[in-house]
């Protein structure tokens, strides 16, 4: 009996230790394999903020960031909640880039919009930009504007003119303009210039307009022609002819006039009041009939 039971001991004893052995490997290998699991699911989610790295560098604002695994873990861990920061970065960065788009087309049809010819001009003479009634004043496509020197495009030179509203603006940090004949198109233009600062006070862009002035320049020389043909006819007139203003300033008067009042330029008495010339006993009836004509009605004094 007591070799059975030693018998029976070292059995057992055996048969606990295996048991021991196998459990702890059984516990070694699941833990194992759950490592192993967490470590796939890990770089898994990794991979996946990766690639959505890649799809914002690539421009595509609106990527949202999913995780092939979000069934199997619901839990908010760190991951889940950088998901959600990024997915709202995403989100309000796709709206800012849709505003951004808007904001540009709306910008680019009012620029394209305007009559005159506008172009953004950098401070080396480098044409940045330039609209359509710029591009169609000098017969240029805007690619074939843009990154040349103003001065090639406008003035077909090799150089700023003498008297270029671009330079004058550059050197005083100030507002241009200037009427010029520009030979290269057979037109008279009106340049004006208006520069962009920056937050220093530095000079980074000019803003260059430019309008055909040719026709309002026509209709002046026609005018300045009558006024010389009018001047001329007055001139020749034997009688005193003056112009007035309706307080009785002198505005103009003709060579008879000025012989009689003994001026030798109408310089001398321009701006004069004529009711001072007029012999008092006659200056009210001279007074009431200015202001008569003034008001349409016609009048004359003996």
């Amino acid at each position: 009996v007591e070799v059975s039971l030693t018998n029976t001991y070292e059995y057992l004893k055996k048969s606990a230790v295996q048991g021991i052995c196998i459990d702890t490997v059984a516990i070694f290998l699941i833990t194992a394999f759950l490592i192993y699991i967490f470590n796939i699911l890990l770089t898994r989610r990794l991979l996946a903020i990766e690639k959505h790295i890649g799809s914002f560098e690539k421009g595509n604002l609106g990527a949202r960031l999913t995780f092939p695994d979000r069934e199997l873990f619901r839990g908010d861990d760190e991951l889940d909640h950088i998901a959600a920061i990024m997915n709202k970065m995403s989100l309000n960065l796709n709206n800012a880039f849709h505003d951004l788009e808007t904001a540009s087309a709306e910008w680019s049809a009012t620029f394209d919009a305007m009559t005159d010819g506008v172009a953004l001009i950098g401070t080396d003479y480098t044409l940045m930009n330039a609209n359509r009634s710029l591009c169609e004043m000098f017969g240029k496509k805007r690619e074939e504007i843009i990154g040349k020197k103003c001065f090639n495009i406008f003035h077909k030179a090799d150089g700023s003119p003498f008297d270029c509203a671009l330079k004058n603006t550059m050197d005083s940090m100030e507002a241009g303009y200037v009427e010029t004949f520009e030979r290269s198109l057979n037109r008279w233009l009106s340049l004006s210039t208006s520069p962009i600062l920056d937050a220093s006070g530095e000079l980074v862009r000019i803003v260059h307009s430019v309008r055909d002035i040719t026709e309002q320049k026509l209709i002046e020389e026609k005018l300045k022609g009558r006024e010389q043909f009018l001047k001329a006819i007055i001139d020749t007139e034997p009688d005193c002819v003056k112009l007035l203003d309706r307080d009785g300033s002198l505005l103009m008067m003709n060579s008879a006039g000025l012989a009689i009042i003994e001026a030798d330029s109408f310089e001398m008495v321009k701006g004069a009041h004529v009711q001072d010339l007029i012999e008092p006993e006659y200056r009210e009836d001279f007074n009431r009939m200015t202001s008569n004509t003034f008001d349409r009605k016609t009048g004359s004094l003996v």
